[in-house]
């Protein structure tokens, strides 16, 4: 078994493309209530939470605060404040600013309209590019 993708369970789809756009994601496919959006190497899926909901079997997402921490290694920790600025500009909510971390990290945090966290993350050891 592989992790193929990640389905981000949204209220309004339109309004989730754009956030995710202004962002620096393309959108790849999909159209109405489910799309696709890509930073060229990796691809993730928004849906409304009708459409999440059926996908799930439960036929509803929850509206708590969902428990799923996206990450975004960045290469330095200016990278990390550029990510937090352009989320916080595109109508993101800023969760935590950008501080050094206990583990030797700089990192803060953003959700996005529906709630998703994000965690934006310098750590040599940690980054994946």
């Amino acid at each position: 078994m592989k992790l193929s993708t990640t389905l981000l369970a949204v209220t309004d789809i339109n309004a989730s493309v754009g956030f995710y756009e202004a962002l620096g994601f393309r959108r790849q496919q999909g159209g109405g209530a489910l799309a696709f959006l890509s930073d060229g190497d990796r691809t993730f899926a928004l849906a409304t939470k009708e459409i999440a909901g059926g996908m799930n079997g439960a036929g509803s997402v929850s509206t708590a605060a969902p428990a799923t921490l996206l990450v975004s290694f960045a290469k330095t920790n200016g990278e990390v404040d550029e990510i937090l600025a352009k989320a916080s500009s595109a109508g993101g909510r800023l969760v935590r600013p950008a501080a050094d971390g206990a583990w030797g990290g700089y990192s803060g945090s953003f959700a996005d309209p529906d709630g998703n966290v994000w965690l934006a993350i310098n750590n040599p050891a940690l980054y994946r590019g």
